[in-house]
């Protein structure tokens, strides 16, 4: 009876290791994911932040552009309306060539088909093994 039981602590005490390793496996694997996703988000959310600023500055100037010219159209504008736009002109100009030749990203360069699959890999391996295809 004693080696019964013992036997049954031996079994639990495996099970036990073993759970504990594939635990540790388990969170290694999902930590790598994790790794990654955070990457690809970070990337992301860095290409997010430079479009917003570009269109911040783009507004922005439409913005200036347009409260000029409306300052500066009859009946409304006096002579020194008119000659500040004139003044400006060099300037909008200048802003406009800056912000129309600037280099905007078109594409979205961060993956989503290259994701670590470790437990995909590992039974495709483990498969092979059993099919006897490692000698």
């Amino acid at each position: 009876m004693t080696k019964l039981q013992n036997k049954l602590q031996e079994v639990k005490a495996i099970k036990a290791s073993i759970t504990q390793e594939t635990q540790q496996v388990f969170e290694s694997i999902l930590a790598r994911l994790s790794n990654v996703e955070a990457s690809k988000e970070s990337t992301i959310m860095y290409e997010l932040q430079q479009l917003r600023t570009d269109l911040d500055c783009i507004q922005h100037y439409v913005h200036k552009v347009s409260s000029a010219i409306s300052k500066s159209q009859l009946p409304t504008c006096t002579a020194e309306d008119i000659d500040a736009f004139l003044n400006n002109f060099p300037e909008y100009l200048k802003e406009c060539k800056y912000l129309s030749m600037k280099p905007h990203k078109t594409e979205i360069t961060v993956r989503t088909d290259d994701f670590p699959r470790e437990v995909q890999q590992r039974t495709a391996m483990e498969q092979r093994y059993m099919n006897g295809e490692y000698h």
